[in-house]
C-alpha cells in the first residue's frame, strides 16, 4: 500500500494494483484533526456495515477526542501518544494539536499508530503528514 501525493494536491489511496482512489485533500487552515474526521467519513462511507465491524471501525467524534486530548498530563518536555486503535488519527491529531498549543506544552511530541485495517493505513498516513 502506497500513499502518493502530487503537484495537484490530489491524494490517491492505493489499495491494490488497479484500486486507486482519490481521498479528500485539507482545506486551507483546517485543522488536522478536522481533515482526519472528514478523511474518517469518506472511508466509512466506502466501506459495508460488514467490514466496518469485522475491523471494529467506530471513529471517535472530534468534540470527544478534543475532550480526552486536553487531558493528556505533560510533566516533561517530552511527550508520546499511543493510539492502539487510530483509524483516520483523529485522536492523534487532537492530541498533538492540544499539547503543542499550550503555553509551557512539551517540546517534542511523538505519536505512536497502530490500525489492522490495511485499507486505512493509506489515509491514516496522509493524514499524519497533514498533522506534521
Amino acid at each position: 500500500m502506497t500513499v502518493q501525493q502530487h503537484s495537484t494536491k490530489r491524494i490517491e489511496a492505493r489499495t491494490r494494483e488497479s484500486d486507486v482512489v482519490a481521498m479528500p485533500v485539507p482545506r486551507q487552515g483546517e485543522r488536522p484533526a478536522a481533515y482526519a474526521d472528514r478523511v474518517g467519513e469518506w472511508y466509512v462511507s466506502r466501506k459495508s456495515a460488514r467490514h466496518r465491524k469485522d475491523h471494529g471501525l467506530y471513529l471517535t467524534p472530534v468534540p470527544v477526542a478534543d475532550f480526552m486530548a486536553v487531558k493528556i498530563a505533560s510533566r516533561t518536555g517530552r511527550v508520546r501518544v499511543l493510539d492502539p486503535a487510530a483509524g483516520a488519527g483523529v485522536l492523534c491529531c487532537s492530541a498533538v494539536e492540544s499539547l503543542v498549543c499550550r503555553d509551557l506544552g512539551p517540546k517534542h511530541v511523538e505519536v505512536v499508530a497502530f490500525e489492522i485495517d490495511q485499507d486505512l493505513i493509506a489515509p491514516l498516513k496522509a493524514v499524519l503528514a497533514y498533522l506534521v
